[in-house]
């Protein structure tokens, strides 16, 4: 007699073990979207800080251009945050806590922003840190 099928009790075992191994795979994966997240998040608003004070070195527009925070949204803006002139907004994943500024603008056409300031993106992984000295430098540690 040749068996060409499987039992109940096989197909239960293997089931179990790919149970075991995906349960033990869950906290790496976890982690792992963690990092990626904080990681595209610092990399997107520092790309939009460099943005905003191109910007402004060319004098685009004739305008001030800046980055303003809030509510999990990071907005790319000329003239005033508070006039609702966006050009880009990134909204943050939830997991990812931003804070340290509200609001910072560049002027003139080197581009020197108008505060100093350190923004901190914080995750269930770690911490990431932007700040811009006052020559309009823009470092992510």
């Amino acid at each position: 007699m040749s068996r060409n099928s499987f039992t109940l009790i096989e197909l239960l075992i293997v089931i179990s073990l790919l149970f075991i191994i995906g349960a033990s795979l869950s906290p790496f994966v976890t982690r792992t979207l963690s990092d990626v997240n904080l990681s595209t998040s610092s990399r997107n608003v520092l790309t939009t800080l460099r943005k905003a004070q191109t910007y402004a070195m060319d004098d685009k527009e004739n305008a001030v251009w800046g980055v303003c925070f809030s509510a999990g949204n990071v907005y790319l803006f000329h003239t005033a945050c508070s006039a609702g002139n966006y050009r880009e907004t990134i909204t943050l994943p939830a997991t990812i806590t931003l804070g340290g500024l509200s609001s910072v603008t560049f002027s003139g056409y080197r581009g020197e922003p108008d505060t100093t300031p350190t923004i901190t993106l914080t995750s269930s992984s770690g911490t990431k840190t932007i700040t811009i000295n006052s020559t309009g430098a823009v470092f992510l540690n």
